[in-house]
């Protein structure tokens, strides 16, 4: 894994150089209208904008199962009409997506903490080293100040990484005290695993599961080392909050015996990695992963050749997972400590992986639900 930072380019100076405007707008391509619930199920739902393609017959789809399940209105819903490709180019992403978020946020009538992207909207930005469509959205409320102070790209493209502001945190999210949004991702290789995802996450409750961190061998020095050994902190710190975790120290690769509520591994990155162990991990409702990989994240359809990915634990059972779309370096990674802390005490799976995470704007990809809260209602410390 690289250790120096990538800047992130910028290829869209010669269409504002020539005076080329914002494209039209792109006709749906979905002639049946979504069907969404007219008024919200719960309070928490206020707060959630659900974001779809509507080119996308699965991420339709998707949209409206999760607002049926979570209460969402249509009020909180955006459609846009983009590539239904992994992969999105800078000026497409500000006019077919970034925009429309934008005033969708202005006009809503709620605060919005949560932004959740549906399968089949874009993953990536630009090419195989660009940051996430993920990250990017949740500098909304920043981008104002940016613009105001002069600071934004003049074309208005992807700004290289931030520090996120409600890193380590220790209370609930609000988006106007923070000015960013936590932005989750429902994706899988099927519209029938995002189903499903987001089922566990409705049928999360307490539960007594493993949490289990796996150490590799290989990853025992410098910027790794310290990583691999706040592994083995967490662990120590949640069995002293009366919690069932566990730490592989040796230098195989470790399986769980049972359904997890936690996992957190080097992935294909450990020396020891067996693909077979890795396939057999399962979680029970509710459960959580990270895997420190640089591109455990870089797609949601099946592939054949690279290094381990988040989409097969979601297909295991996962019901949120934290990845990256390309090439993050270490100082991004969600911190064992924090994870698995905060949400079992009762912050939700947006806040928790949120809380985790050092950055914000760059490669990172959240998979789930951001209401998903199995261990109750966190209170302010």
């Amino acid at each position: 894994m690289k250790r120096t930072l990538f800047a992130v380019g910028l290829v869209v100076a010669i269409l504002v150089a020539s005076g080329c405007s914002p494209k039209a707008p792109v006709m749906t391509l979905r002639e049946k209208p979504l069907e969404l619930p007219k008024a919200f199920g719960s309070e928490e739902a206020k707060h959630v904008l659900v974001v779809c393609n509507n080119r996308s017959e699965e991420s339709m789809a998707i949209t409206e199962y999760y607002c049926a399940k979570r209460g969402i209105a249509a009020s909180n819903v955006v459609q846009v009409a983009t590539t239904m490709s992994e992969v999105i180019s800078h000026t497409d992403f500000r006019w077919e997506i970034r925009d429309l978020v934008r005033k969708a946020l202005q006009k809503s009538e709620h605060r919005i903490d949560y932004i959740v992207v549906t399968k089949g909207v874009p993953l990536r930005i630009h090419d195989k080293w660009g940051p996430s469509v993920d990250g990017q959205l949740t500098s909304t409320l920043q981008d104002r100040k940016l613009v105001e102070s002069g600071a934004e790209p003049p074309d208005g493209g992807v700004r290289e990484t931030l520090v996120n502001p409600y890193f380590n945190q220790n209370q609930p999210f609000n988006s106007e005290k923070y000015e960013m949004h936590i932005v989750t991702r429902l994706d899988a290789y099927t519209v029938d695993e995002v189903r499903a995802l987001i089922d566990r996450s409705l049928a999360a409750a307490p539960t007594k599961a493993t949490i289990f961190f796996d150490q590799a061998g290989n990853r025992r020095s410098g910027g790794y080392g310290e990583l691999n050994e706040e592994m083995a902190f967490a662990a120590r710190d949640l069995r002293q909050a009366g919690k069932n975790a566990y730490c592989e120290p040796t230098n195989r690769f470790g399986k769980p015996p049972h359904p997890v509520l936690g996992y957190m591994s080097w992935g294909s990155n450990d020396g020891a990695y067996r693909d077979s162990a890795y396939k057999a991990i399962r979680f029970v409702p509710g459960g959580l992963c990270e895997t420190f990989v640089s591109f455990s994240g870089r797609s949601f359809l099946p592939q054949s050749s690279g290094q381990s990915m988040i989409a097969d634990l979601v297909s295991q059972g996962a019901t949120g997972a934290k990845g990256y779309v390309s090439e993050p370096w270490l100082f991004a990674m969600a911190r064992p400590s924090i994870l698995f802390d905060r949400y079992t005490r009762g912050f939700n799976l947006a806040e928790s992986y949120s809380m985790a995470s050092p950055t914000i704007m760059w490669k990172d990809v959240i998979i789930g639900d951001p209401l998903c809260r199995p261990f109750g209602s966190a209170q302010k410390q």
